[in-house]
């Protein structure tokens, strides 16, 4: 039986284009059908440290004096390439996993691609996965005339629950 894997990224919009925007965030949960769960999860501090007041409404991430900030509190942060670099540690161990997200197609797996390019690591990252499923687009199929496919509608229509997506 696989493992669910699921990820998460975080971006920080410096810049209209996708290709200038940072990750701030990456996330990811493994569930194996014997209730075994491992996670993963770092934030990553932006070069330049820079997060726009509309990104930092939506992460609750902000930079106050040289420091990352998740709801006004520190975190621990490391660059980009250690994180990419602990995600493939994390991803080893598993037979080409599938990284499942919601509305990730449309921005999220671009910035994923486009930093690791940027680090040359694009080929080692795709050799540990074997592929991504993006649940939004299951979800509009699956249950058509929902008011919303966001998670946290989601997540308050199936499961009665509330969530924060960010």
């Amino acid at each position: 039986m696989p493992i669910n894997r699921f990820y998460g990224l975080q971006k920080c919009f410096l810049d209209f284009s996708e290709r200038t925007s940072a990750i701030l965030e990456i996330a990811a949960i493994a569930h194996s059908p014997d209730s075994c769960k491992k996670e993963f999860h770092q934030y990553i501090y932006p070069e330049p440290p820079v997060i726009s007041k509309g990104a930092s409404d939506i992460t609750g991430l902000s930079i106050s004096n040289g420091q990352m900030l998740y709801k006004g509190k520190p975190v621990h942060t490391v660059s980009l390439s250690d994180a990419l670099l602990e995600f493939c540690d994390f991803l080893r161990p598993f037979e080409l996993p599938i990284l499942v997200g919601h509305n990730i197609f449309s921005f999220d797996t671009q910035v994923l691609y486009h930093s690791l390019h940027s680090l040359n690591m694009y080929n080692s990252f795709c050799s540990l996965i074997s592929g991504y499923v993006d649940t939004l687009p299951l979800f509009r199929q699956q249950f058509p005339g929902l008011s919303s496919y966001s998670q946290s509608s989601l997540v308050s229509h199936f499961l009665n629950a509330g969530y924060e997506a960010h």
